[in-house]
């Protein structure tokens, strides 16, 4: 491990609403085996107890650093932060989730025994009340090393986005960031989804560690499980993919832009299963759209499985086109099996 007060780090916190559960998050932060870092708490815009819940705790202790801001949204909260960072590294920490005392330490030893501008590691999931609180490990089962990072984004499509998506199973190389503009699209729900493929496709390596480093919590009414907010996290969702595909289309190296387009695929399969679950004028609409995304978009179909082409999102003209092509073309070969070829052969 490092020697304590090495680099210094910076943990970025976007706070909205959260006075619940802010007060165990900001204790596990400031619980860390490593000094050297600060904590930027950007106050979204909260109109309930989490403000006075930040003073408190930057009353006694300086390196917990508050700004804040009108409601703007996770997206912007994390760019805000990003601006006003200090450290060699920076990571990002929701309100309501728990890290271990022994985070910050891991992550810059992991950057510093490397020359990755990014390092990821494990996480454990857990429901919000203390009498569920059962810890699930998610792991992205890689090896513990240094990738290229090509060699990471090929290996992590083969495995459940919810391991590899999320912004808080990283931490940067600030420099990094701000060298290539890597900022999180604001107004969007899902934004991880839109950031993580500009991300992997800017960084030469990725730096993979085994430990479990963050616990995420599980609670009602949350961005990713509050019903009312559904239709948009689906059209948000179609949003992201139109917007990866023209990144695809500006993308000259071969690799990045194949394995571009595999994550492209990815989110589409995401999104039909997403619409056939819920049945509603505008998710249909969302939905014809993803139709005619994919109908227009050769490397798209050749990417789906077939059936699963065939079964969601293959428009009803090019369903009849395409079986009265193959009809068409069995009719030469019944003739010749059945009429001309014993013939032939007498």
């Amino acid at each position: 491990m490092l020697p304590v007060n090495d680099a210094f780090v910076s943990v970025v916190v976007p706070v909205y609403n959260v006075e619940s559960f802010l007060e165990e998050c900001l204790e596990s932060l400031l619980n860390q085996t490593y000094t050297n870092y600060e904590i930027i708490a950007v106050n979204d815009g909260s109109t309930d107890g989490s403000l006075r819940i930040l003073n408190a705790f930057a009353a006694s202790e300086p390196r917990l650093k508050i700004i804040n801001q009108e409601n703007a949204g996770l997206s912007a909260a994390r760019n805000r932060g990003i601006e006003a960072a200090k450290g060699k590294y920076i990571l990002f920490v929701d309100s309501d989730d728990l890290v271990v005392p022994e985070m910050i330490m891991t992550i810059a030893s992991g950057f510093e025994q490397s020359d990755s501008e990014v390092v990821t590691f494990s996480y454990s999931r857990f429901m919000e009340t203390p009498e569920n609180r059962k810890f699930e490990v998610i792991s992205k089962n890689l090896k513990a090393k240094e990738y290229p990072s090509m060699e990471y984004f090929k290996l992590v499509l083969e495995i459940p986005t919810i391991q590899w998506i999320p912004a808080w199973t990283y931490a940067f190389n600030l420099e990094f960031l701000r060298t290539n503009n890597l900022r999180f699209k604001k107004g969007l729900l899902h934004e991880d989804v839109e950031f993580f493929p500009r991300m992997v496709t800017k960084a030469s390596s990725i730096t993979v560690m085994s430990s479990v480093l963050y616990n995420y919590r599980i609670r009602s009414g949350s961005i990713t499980t509050s019903l009312s907010k559904l239709e948009q996290s689906l059209s948000d969702q179609f949003f992201i993919i139109e917007s990866l595909d023209k990144l695809c289309r500006s993308i000259d190296n071969p690799l990045k832009k194949n394995l571009l387009q595999k994550y492209v695929s990815l989110r589409v399969r995401v999104l039909t299963n997403k619409c056939m679950e819920l049945s509603s004028e505008n998710v249909d609409g969302i939905y014809k759209e993803l139709k005619r995304f994919v109908a227009r978009n050769r490397k798209q179909k050749q990417l789906l499985k077939k059936d699963f082409y065939y079964n969601y999102l293959e428009s009803k003209n090019n369903r009849r086109l395409r079986l009265f092509k193959e009809n068409l073309f069995k009719w030469p070969r019944r003739i010749y099996k059945f009429k001309i070829k014993p013939w032939v052969n007498k």
